[in-house]
């Protein structure tokens, strides 16, 4: 039988990342891995690793994906986690990552959300304050609703260089 280390240890390409040698953020199977804190209550290393995959392992060079990227599943994990909200699959919740963008607008149908990371840079990963349309949101938990990211006028990030 092939366990899961030996099965991600064979069909990863040359990309060592954080979490464990073998894993793979080239690969469908490992573009969850930098949001899986969230789920141990620790959106902090999310929002640091997410990054840190953003900044190291995707380039505008023409083999700036680090990976295949079937039909586009690559580049849209980077699109969202640029954004800083990045889908939780079978949900209706984003988990809150570390936006790359000061400012981002979002055009939805016949809406348009603000997305405002304050302070966002390399140096300020880490989001300590998340409001929506004036409304705290709990950062411990680091996560918005699909209805608050389709219903906000504006949410916006409070980024530091230090976890809450």
């Amino acid at each position: 039988t092939v366990g899961c280390r030996d099965f991600f240890f064979f069909f990863s390409i040359s990309i060592n990342t954080f979490v464990c040698p073998n894993s793979c953020v080239g690969n469908e199977p490992g573009i969850l891995e930098p949001f899986q804190f969230h789920a141990a209550g620790r959106a902090d290393l999310s929002q640091k690793f997410s990054r840190d995959v953003m900044r190291q392992y995707y380039t505008t060079n023409p083999d700036g994906v680090p990976g295949n990227d079937d039909f586009g599943t690559l580049s849209a994990w980077y699109v969202f986690a640029a954004l800083g909200v990045y889908p939780l699959a079978g949900t209706d919740k984003y988990m809150v990552g570390s936006p790359l963008f000061p400012n981002v607008t979002l055009h939805l149908n016949d809406h348009e959300v603000n997305i405002f990371a304050n302070n966002t840079s390399d140096s300020n990963p880490y989001v300590v304050g998340i409001d929506i349309d004036g409304a705290s949101v709990d950062v411990s938990t680091a996560t918005i609703t699909h209805k608050q990211l389709t219903t906000a006028k504006n949410i916006v990030l409070q980024m530091s260089s230090s976890p809450q």
